[in-house]
């Protein structure tokens, strides 16, 4: 069988003519000849390393001719498929090339393992210098016997390690006679510990009676209060530091008294909270029986002499007496051209008209409102309603309140006055603002000041309950 390839980069072949592959394997000395090739092997009983003998001829595809003597590097890879697939063994070696003719062990520089060869087909592929590797590769065959022969350096397909290695037998019994004398039987087992236990022994048991070491406590151990449960301590093993019952009240009242720094719970049976203190005083209540003396008053001379108390005159009256005044406070607000807007039935704010600040939380404001009210586009019902109010709610006394005539819808308006008072505000800064609801129908274009002449003004009096 002649296989060529690319060689050199050039137009140049390589004739292999492979004539055989040989699978050589290890006899007891002597020689075996297949196939025209002698395959000389080591005097061994086992197995050496695995090699193919390959042989060729390498020519000149141009010619024939066979190439120059020499010695050539050369590729031999194996793979597991015709083409592509995986390498499974690379060797790269020179070899002597004698009138083109050469011969070489494959494995004899790279350890070919027989487990390549698992029963699977495998393709050899041989590259020449730098040139390609050839193409197509070779399948590998074995000449007659030799597949039988791979298994003659075993014992039923094992080689000899396998019956010297323990872990595989499994199976049967090995007879006692074959055990040294050393290891020792199950009846000896006993005697051997018990005639060497006890102390010094070395011994180092997993149980006691069942139980491991964590079952007990060390020869010196320590217990914690929790753990006496039961019994009472004789009075030998308590510390004398400890007071007994029969010394607990000599040791207090040679302590006590003033400096000791004793911090009882009670005094007679009665706790801190039952007693004043050194330094206190007392409400007017407390004094339930008996007179004051006159010099315990202090603004009393004052009250007998003048009728009233203090040096001058206006001062608080003796007896029952009334006062009557002025306001607290009062402040104007001034608005100019507010609001224009539309309404229906409804009351609808018309605008904030201002501000006031309330001193007093017990006190009553008055709020009045002097100006100009007016609907200036339409009212298509009979008439409207203009409501004072302060933080958009309506007085607590009076209504507030002001009519505006459908007749009277146009730019002028009408001057009006509106009053409403309001108890139970807060002190604080509080808002006044106009509101307006059609008594039917709707309107259009409420608003306050309509000329802008800027002559509305909102007075707020502060008057004390």
């Amino acid at each position: 069988m002649v296989r060529t390839f690319p060689y050199a980069r050039t137009v140049r072949w390589l004739l292999v003519v492979a004539t055989a592959l040989l699978l050589s394997v290890s006899r007891q000395s002597g020689a075996i000849v297949q196939a025209g090739f002698l395959a000389q092997l080591p005097a061994a009983t086992e197995a050496t390393t695995h090699v193919l003998s390959y042989q060729g001829r390498l020519a000149d595809p141009a010619t024939g001719a066979p190439k120059a003597d020499g010695s050539y590097s050369m590729t031999f890879r194996i793979y597991d498929a015709a083409t592509a697939g995986t390498t499974l063994w690379t060797e790269i070696k020179d070899v002597t090339v004698s009138k083109g003719l050469f011969s070489t062990l494959l494995g004899d520089t790279a350890a070919l393992a027989s487990t390549i060869f698992d029963g699977n087909d495998r393709w050899l592929g041989v590259k020449v210098l730098s040139d390609t590797e050839t193409t197509p590769r070779m399948r590998m065959a074995f000449v007659p016997y030799a597949s039988w022969s791979i298994n003659a350096g075993n014992l039923g397909g094992q080689n000899s390690a396998f019956y010297r290695n323990a872990n595989n037998l499994n199976a049967g019994t090995v007879a006692d006679a074959r055990i040294a004398d050393f290891v020792t039987r199950d009846t000896e087992v006993m005697g051997i510990v018990t005639g060497a236990d006890g102390t010094g022994s070395g011994l180092d048991a997993d149980f006691l009676d069942g139980q491991s070491s964590a079952a007990f406590a060390a020869a010196s151990h320590n217990h914690s209060g929790a753990n006496i449960t039961s019994g009472t301590v004789v009075d030998a093993r308590i510390d004398p530091a400890i007071a007994r019952d029969s010394e607990v009240m000599g040791i207090v009242t040679g302590s006590d008294g003033a400096g000791s720094g004793l911090d009882a719970d009670a005094l007679d049976g009665m706790d801190s909270l039952d007693f004043a203190k050194s330094g206190h005083a007392h409400s007017a209540g407390d004094i339930t029986a008996g007179n004051l003396a006159t010099d315990r008053f202090s603004a009393l001379a004052d009250l007998n002499a003048e009728g009233s108390i203090g040096a001058g005159a206006g001062q608080v009256a003796q007896g029952s007496h009334t006062h009557t005044g002025l306001p607290v406070q009062f402040n104007t607000i001034d608005s100019t051209c507010l609001g224009n807007i539309s309404f229906g039935t409804t009351f609808t704010k018309v605008a904030n008209i201002g501000s006031f600040t309330k001193v007093h939380t017990a006190s009553t404001m008055e709020v009045i409102f002097n100006g100009r009210i007016a609907v200036i586009t339409s009212l298509s019902g009979s008439g409207a309603r203009f409501e004072l109010r302060v933080d958009d709610t309506v007085p607590t006394v009076g209504r507030g309140r002001a009519s505006f005539k459908a007749s009277e819808v146009g730019s002028d308006g009408r001057w009006v006055t509106m009053t409403g008072f309001w108890a139970g505000l807060a002190a604080g800064s509080h808002t006044v603002s106009m509101w307006v609801a059609a008594s039917s129908g709707t309107g259009n274009g409420a608003m306050l000041d309509p000329g802008c002449w800027s002559s509305d003004v909102v007075i707020t009096k502060e008057y004390m309950d």
